[in-house]
């Protein structure tokens, strides 16, 4: 997998688009060379790229991007796969996307593999909507959203391991305050859904990343996480207090509360209670 980074000219992405091994499936007929440093100097859309390709995530409205990939000859595969799900990835956590779409022509088999490489869903077909060079074809679109994007296999690994990560570096932080660490079973959906706070945290989309949390948390029957303070950055997780420094993408626990479950009442006591109150 090659490095990336998100570029803020067009001179790579200029490079890729009107390379001999790309231009004829993203052009139209009669189409000269492209000049895409409009697009790219509009803050809005996010352009990420490495030297064989990237992504063009073009922004439509608050959240919702339209997706245009690329790569050259030199660079397709298996490692254009992972490098373009990293990409994906990194839209989700780093940037405000909730929603990307992509439009893609039949004619172009290896786009439609790679879209569903990436676990995009068909949305809907209009026949003849594309122009390609044997005349006009059938173009399919597709979106992934946020949620699809979290709980894909291929996303999920990385996602828990952070999530596991979090629980670990808490449950130390609980012994050193002499309190028994975290006592909710293995969760493999909750390990995901804390690994991808953490890493929109520490990408500074601290907003999102409470919002989704507690979307979920609310949902799965989990404590909610609120912000005490914005700079610097506390959480109440409500088990602990926790500091975030996102420079150094660490957080350190300033306290912690002992969970006390509620106490049962024998049936006997119950009994002999309701004896009491009667007289």
């Amino acid at each position: 997998m090659l490095s990336f980074h998100r570029d803020y000219n067009a001179s790579r992405i200029n490079r890729v688009c009107n390379d001999p091994s790309v231009f004829p499936d993203i052009c139209l007929p009669g189409q000269g060379p492209m000049e895409l440093s409009p697009i790219v100097n509009d803050l809005r859309n996010i352009v990420l790229m490495c030297d064989e390709g990237g992504i063009i995530a073009h922004w439509r409205e608050p959240g919702i991007y339209e997706i245009h990939t690329q790569f050259t000859e030199k660079y397709r595969g298996v490692g254009a796969v992972k490098t373009i799900r990293e990409m994906v990835s990194w839209l989700f956590l780093n940037s405000p996307a909730m929603e990307l779409q992509t439009q893609v022509p039949e004619v172009n088999r290896g786009a439609q593999a790679l879209v569903k490489a990436i676990s995009g869903r068909l949305e809907f077909e209009r026949d003849g909507a594309w122009i390609a060079p044997s005349g006009p074809c059938r173009m399919d679109y597709y979106t992934l959203r946020y949620s699809d994007w979290l709980y894909a296999p291929w996303a999920m690994g990385g996602l828990a391991a952070r999530g596991e990560w979090f629980h670990q570096r808490l449950d130390n932080a609980k012994r050193a305050f002499f309190q028994a660490p975290d006592s909710h079973p293995q969760d493999a959906a909750h390990d995901v859904n804390v690994g991808a706070t953490i890493e929109m945290i520490f990408a500074g989309q601290v907003d999102k990343a409470l919002t989704l949390y507690n979307r979920f948390a609310k949902f799965a029957g989990y404590a909610e996480v609120r912000a005490i303070s914005a700079q610097p950055l506390i959480l109440d997780i409500q088990d602990a207090v926790v500091l975030v420094d996102i420079w150094k993408k660490d957080f350190e626990v300033l306290s912690c509360r002992q969970t006390v479950p509620p106490v049962q009442i024998p049936e006997q006591s119950e009994a002999l209670l309701e004896v009491a109150e009667a007289s």
